[in-house]
């Protein structure tokens, strides 16, 4: 004859178990789910930071240089630099990798960046605008590299719009006149960017160099 309480535990045995094996089973597909959400939000996170920083301008450096014939330190911001190395090739046609190149020997960092040269063609649109550079490109309007134009340039394409055509402004006199303001803005500019750049040489070629 068969007891009623011992069948009754060998039931209640069997439906725990299986609620612990069904516990179980849970917890291991929490973890892997755990693990994914962790994996995701880093990568969420890494493109947010991507994405905002994406446009915007690579830190400012700070560069050995000449301060009132003494050595010091000076602050260069991304698009002085920019502007620095334009100035230094301005006889011949300039890339943007040429310019990275440049910019990376003065210590700016693009790291943080997917495209590091979207920095550069952001900055390089800028200063077309100002009228500041003048995009070489070829015959199907492809772009190869920009050339400088200096302020006395800048200038004379107000003045003499033969110059104007020679440099590749085609717009309005309205638009010459306003290149030309935009450059007697920038006049005290160019001059303190200039300073710098001949700092940095002298401070570079002035070093003594290590004994062996």
């Amino acid at each position: 004859m068969s007891d009623p309480l011992k069948e009754a535990l060998v039931v209640a045995t069997q439906k725990l178990n299986e609620f612990v094996s069904a516990r179980a089973e849970i917890d291991k597909q929490r973890a892997a789910i755990d693990a994914q959400i962790i994996h995701w939000k880093q990568l969420v996170d890494s493109l947010r930071t991507v994405c905002a920083d994406e446009d915007e301008d690579p830190s400012d450096v700070e560069v050995s240089a000449f301060v009132g014939d003494k050595p010091g330190k000076q602050i260069v911001k991304f698009t002085d630099g920019v502007r620095m190395v334009l100035k230094e090739k301005r006889d011949v046609i300039v890339t943007a990798p040429d310019i990275r190149t440049g910019l990376l020997n003065l210590g700016f960092d693009f790291s943080k960046y997917s495209q590091p040269l979207t920095p550069i063609h952001n900055c390089l649109k800028r200063l077309e605008e100002q009228g500041e550079v003048k995009p070489e490109k070829t015959k199907d309007g492809q772009i190869i590299g920009y050339k400088w134009i200096s302020p006395i340039e800048r200038a004379l394409a107000e003045e003499s719009p033969s110059y104007a055509e020679e440099l590749g402004f085609t717009g309005s006199v309205g638009d010459l006149t306003a290149i030309a303001a935009m450059s007697r803005a920038t006049e005290q500019h160019d001059k303190v960017v200039a300073q710098q750049m001949v700092a940095i040489h002298a401070a570079i070629h002035t070093k003594k160099p290590k004994k062996g």
